[in-house]
């Protein structure tokens, strides 16, 4: 169990960086000079593909794009290149932190954490590491729980698994990682991000518990202006039902793969919290916990479960 977590996490740093390389020289055939793009970015299994359909549908709506299909090449459209695991930024000295995690996540973690530096702060993540970046360009970070995301992706890579179910072991070691690098994502996005370029920070449950509210709001970002009957026809068709037959179908942006290694299962926020003992989720959140930044510990851990959970850890701790 040890080196599947081990194993796993390396792809998903690998995931989060490894399409840095390519993204100037996409933008650079893509970017619309007459306007803006927009970048969507997320940790994988967070809801990106959901994040990428939403954004398109959403601007096809509004008369955007010229293609309607939501795997076509999006050429010098509103939608720019999507590197969508990645950074923003990654050129000069940003590169420092893209190769400290690529090369060493626990020498990164070391770094950061154990020497007592906050992840969600310069000490850790200089403002120069995000590098230039072009001057019409929009961010959209999607986040998503770190739980819900270590166990959305242990089963869409089927490690760390045993009789269908997510390990104790791969929980506890992953999510606090996982953690680390929503956290780094956040601070990257809200503080370093927006001193220069506007970006929008949605979060998966909210757009799964408030769709319109979220969508309007991503939508009022593009500067697209949709009437009501439009917006629910948009959120119709973007619902996790719709995404399963536009799988099945093979309509989704990058593989799809309906049978077993599904992108969409239940997207349910809470579904997570099945798949191991309560004691087990306990350990998980008291590990993860110092590793996020303030605002999302107040998204995530702020219910009576969850304080439950962080409650009992420290009753054993000083007992």
């Amino acid at each position: 169990p040890q080196a599947l977590a081990d194993s796993t996490m390396h792809v998903i740093v690998r995931a989060l960086l490894l399409a840095l390389a390519l993204g100037t020289a996409a933008r650079k055939k893509r970017d619309n000079p007459g306007g803006y793009v927009v970048e969507l970015h997320g940790q994988p299994k967070s809801g990106t593909t959901w994040l990428e359909v939403i954004t398109d549908d959403i601007v096809t709506a509004g008369g955007g794009k010229m293609n309607s299909s939501r795997r076509a090449d999006y050429g010098d459209e509103l939608i720019g290149p999507i590197a969508k695991h990645s950074l923003p930024g990654h050129e000069g000295v940003a590169m420092a932190v893209h190769v400290d995690i690529k090369s060493s996540y626990e020498a990164f973690l070391k770094h950061c954490v154990k020497n007592g530096i906050k992840i969600w702060s310069e000490a850790c993540v200089l403002p120069e590491y995000l590098g230039p970046l072009p001057d019409n360009t929009r961010y959209v970070l999607i986040l998503r729980d770190p739980r819900a995301v270590v166990v959305s992706w242990a089963h869409y890579k089927n490690e760390g698994l045993v009789k269908g179910k997510v390990t104790e072991s791969y929980v506890t070691k992953t999510v606090p990682q996982c953690a680390a690098i929503v956290s780094l994502r956040y601070y990257w996005h809200d503080e370093l991000l927006r001193r220069t370029h506007p970006s929008l920070i949605l979060f998966y449950e909210d757009l799964v518990a408030n769709p319109v509210d979220e969508y309007y709001r991503l939508a009022s970002f593009l500067d697209v202006n949709l009437e009501p009957d439009v917006m629910f026809g948009v959120v119709d068709q973007t619902s996790a039902a719709s995404m399963r037959k536009d799988e099945e179908h093979h309509l989704l942006p990058g593989p799809n793969r309906p049978h077993g290694k599904a992108k969409v299962r239940s997207a349910t926020p809470d579904a997570f919290r099945e798949e191991v003992s309560a004691r087990a989720w306990a350990d998980a959140t008291a590990a993860m916990a110092p590793l996020l930044h303030p605002a999302l510990r107040m998204k995530w851990l702020y219910n009576d479960l969850d304080v439950k959970f962080l409650g009992l850890k420290e009753h054993q701790r000083r007992h």
